[in-house]
């Protein structure tokens, strides 16, 4: 969701107009909420003017994501996949927010939606490039993390090889005889019978 300057910098009067008057424009105040997680609805936004925050409860806590300001647009995922919302966007300040369903995009002129289209390509392009390198950064954690618990393992067990409770205790063990050696040896072959 990177900042867009003017996002409908490249449109005709014509086709602001026609933008404008299909599409919903909604006022929010501090705190509104203008996505709510689970919702399931095809539409996406754009601020026109203010700023909002894109958060999820993390172990019962508020965890910002991103803030937003004129010209961001957001809500394009649902909007795309038909999948309920994975994220709450709350206004931070008065805001103008421009609400484009399916339906308002398919009435416009087919170079306005292939606009949208265009920046719902972009946006998720940007979003599986973070989701990579947020990948390639837990996998180098995990490998440190592997190899910082395979050395406390090998130094727990060379500490308890050395311990001298555990040695003397060894040491008491009666030892086999050598017919039951050669006898628990024997078991474990496949090619001996009872």
């Amino acid at each position: 969701m990177e900042k867009r300057k003017s996002l409908l910098k490249d449109f005709s009067e014509q086709e602001l107009n026609n933008l404008y008057s299909n599409a919903e424009i909604l006022t929010f105040q501090p705190g509104g909420k203008i996505i709510r997680k689970g919702e399931i609805e095809e539409a996406m936004y754009l601020i026109l003017k203010g700023k909002a925050k894109v958060t999820v409860n993390a172990r019962g806590k508020e965890k910002i994501l991103t803030l937003m300001g004129m010209g961001h647009i957001f809500g394009e995922m649902s909007f795309v996949s038909q999948q309920p919302r994975s994220v709450n966007v709350t206004a931070v300040e008065p805001s103008r927010i421009m609400k484009i369903d399916r339906d308002i995009l398919e009435g416009l002129d087919p170079q306005i939606q292939i606009y949208f289209y265009k920046i719902i390509g972009a946006v998720a392009v940007q979003r599986i490039n973070r989701i990579e390198e947020r990948e390639k950064k837990l996998s180098r954690i995990n490998a440190k993390l592997v190899s910082q618990h395979f050395t406390l393992a090998t130094k727990k067990s060379c500490e308890i090889q050395e311990s001298v409770f555990i040695n003397d205790v060894v040491k008491k063990v009666p030892r086999l005889p050598l017919f039951a050696i050669s006898l628990a040896g024997k078991l474990f072959s496949d090619q001996i019978t009872p």
